[in-house]
């Protein structure tokens, strides 16, 4: 209607300002098809062309990177802890890590599992930083993006250490 103020107020006279305060808008750029798949941002890698979106994605990730990481993968489970892996600690001797994985790390809350019973938390996203010291985070977004920004994707192939800068709560004893 040409000629009409616009107030600010929505349909029902509620400021529409004071209910967003503070939070930014989404910009959706076309319909969402609630039957179809969600996929993350795209990822140049031929293994897996999108981020992870779930623990099974960050499942599949951890697997593309696990030996190049210093992991050996021993078992893995749907109960709790996920996995149980060999670590390479200092060069030739290895140790037993229990492992959990979570999209989220703070996941591990809302699943209730025991702070006791795993070593350390793979995940995507680390949004936990009460996360007790006796569980190592390690977030494989950070690891991941880091390995692309620094060059070939042949880069992948680095120990955590190197893509770390050192490990989370570890020393580099190598």
């Amino acid at each position: 209607m040409a000629g009409r103020a616009h107030s600010g107020r929505n349909s029902r006279g509620k400021d529409r300002g004071a209910a967003r305060a503070g939070v930014q808008k989404r910009v959706r750029k076309g319909p969402v098809f609630n039957d179809r798949t969600f996929y993350g941002r795209p990822l140049p890698l031929p293994e897996l062309v999108h981020e992870p979106v779930n623990e099974l994605g960050v499942v599949f990730v951890f697997g593309m990177l696990a030996r190049k990481l210093g992991f050996v993968v021993l078992h893995l489970q749907p109960a709790f802890p996920d996995c149980e892996a060999l670590r390479e600690t200092i060069r030739g001797h290895w140790q037993r890590v229990r492992i959990e994985f979570e999209f989220e790390s703070r996941n591990f809350l809302r699943h209730r599992h025991k702070k006791n019973g795993c070593d350390m938390i793979i995940c995507w996203s680390d949004n936990w930083p009460e996360c007790p010291a006796n569980i190592e985070v390690l977030e494989l977004n950070k690891v991941l993006r880091k390995v692309l920004n620094d060059g070939p994707h042949d880069e992948i192939y680095k120990t955590l250490p190197e893509i770390q800068g050192g490990s989370h709560g570890q020393e580099d004893t190598k």
